[in-house]
């Protein structure tokens, strides 16, 4: 019997240490108490179960994944302007990977995954009921304001995320919907999740919703998924209705008109006044490619580098402090552009690496094994790390753990399925929807 509570504890324990770092995400480095343990959880596995380790083909996949960013960010520490801080940033990298491998080991039956997928799914609920509480009285369910009016950081506070988080997590908040509720579910969630992208005012969210709704579409076909037209016409339908509603928000309206006004110019100007500078950005980071192309100019050496690459007038250089040394942007907000400047091109060799292992072998495993939870853990990873994406750096640690722990859970829930699931489609599989 109490070998038996043993083993219902340790099954627990991913899904509390995965809800807990979830549900903390939106306070601060909170977060990295419950990764820490779950790193030292790692290790101890590492440990205690090396020839698995070995053989385990979720933790190979894994550390190849994780090696694609890691050793890019070491080799770029030679020549980096800031050396300690990036040698302590590369090291502190490990708790991302070994929480990961923890991950993998511990959620190793459907059960949990299915479980897990249904307690993320209500956290990532909660935080969007919470943002619309905030939309509608200014305040959220905390007390809790937006520190943009023109913006919705629900549980965030003042750390303009909500919009890229819930990207994170749509894939597999609608998954689990669909599969707990079905389709009124699905026709219910999937217009609440793109209208909050929308109010959080992410504007670099708003392009990654159209790639998780592109792979969603090919997913769909490949599997041959028939959903009904009412369901697709409806959920499109609600999605219409309540953006257009929002359009009308005075806060929301001035963004939206101040983006399509500088898109639909010529003017290098004014398009660069409606991507917040980023062509200023982009035009500076590429300077820095091209003067340290081998190694970039170190890991999160970014923005202490950019003051000597920027013109006397940048913008993001005249935003530093008075009285202390001039600095820039913190990232190059631009996935390829960001990994170029940083670690120069072993990180773009990484980064091919990575993407031909998320969108090519990956993709094709999961297509393969046919299964709702393994497929919304990969459009979330289709969302962060399309190569036409403008977000946070792949190695700040707030996103950083955001993004590993979504990788450890598409993971351990692909080589699962594919484990004890396999070619039996009967339970979970996409159905026929006529």
């Amino acid at each position: 019997m109490i070998s038996s509570l043993r083993r219902s504890g340790w099954a627990d324990l991913p899904i509390v240490l995965v809800a807990l770092t979830v549900l903390s995400q939106p306070f601060g480095v909170a977060f990295e108490l419950f990764t820490l343990i779950m790193a030292i959880l790692g290790v101890r596995h590492l440990i205690i179960n090396d020839n698995h380790f070995r053989r385990s083909s979720g933790v190979k996949c894994f550390t190849l994944l994780f090696a694609c960013f890691w050793i890019p960010a070491l080799l770029s520490l030679p020549d980096a302007y800031m050396l300690k801080k990036g040698a302590i940033d590369a090291l502190g990298m490990l708790r991302f990977y070994l929480a990961g491998v923890f991950v993998i080991h511990a959620a190793s039956s459907v059960k949990v995954h299915e479980r897990l997928a249904r307690v993320v799914a209500v956290i990532v609920i909660f935080w969007i009921v919470d943002a619309w509480v905030q939309f509608v009285f200014s305040a959220g369910i905390f007390g809790i304001v937006s520190y943009s009016s023109s913006r919705v950081s629900g549980l965030f506070g003042d750390d303009p995320v909500l919009g890229w988080m819930l990207v994170v997590y749509m894939g597999i908040t609608v998954a689990a919907v669909y599969q707990w509720i079905g389709k009124v579910g699905f026709l219910i969630i999937l217009p609440v999740l793109v209208a909050t992208i929308f109010i959080s005012g992410n504007r670099g969210a708003w392009l990654a919703v159209a790639w998780v709704f592109l792979f969603a579409v090919i997913i769909a076909a490949l599997w041959r998924v028939k959903v009904s037209k009412k369901v697709v016409l409806g959920s499109f339908f609600v999605m219409g209705v309540v953006i257009a509603g929002l359009s009308t928000n005075e806060g929301l309206k001035g963004r939206i008109t101040h983006t399509f006004q500088g898109l639909g110019t010529a003017d290098y100007a004014s398009l660069d006044r409606a991507t917040a500078y980023r062509l200023t950005l982009w035009s500076t980071a590429v300077d820095m490619v091209e003067d340290n192309w081998i190694n970039g100019v170190g890991l999160k050496s970014f923005r202490y580098a950019y003051p000597d690459y920027a013109e006397p007038d940048d913008v993001y250089v005249l935003r530093s402090p008075e009285g202390k040394p001039k600095t820039g942007a913190f990232h190059g907000h631009q996935i390829v552009i960001d990994a170029l400047a940083g670690t120069g091109l072993f990180g773009l060799i990484g980064l091919l690496v990575a993407f031909w292992l998320v969108f090519w072998r990956l993709f094709w495993q999961a297509v393969k094994i046919k299964q709702w939870i393994p497929m919304g853990y990969y459009c979330g990873m289709a969302g962060v790390l399309f190569p036409i994406n403008t977000h946070l750096s792949l190695y700040k640690a707030y996103w950083a753990q955001a993004f590993w722990l979504l990788a450890a859970l598409f993971v351990a829930s692909l080589f699962t399925y594919a484990r004890e699931v396999g070619d039996d489609t009967k339970n979970s599989s996409p159905q026929d929807e006529s």
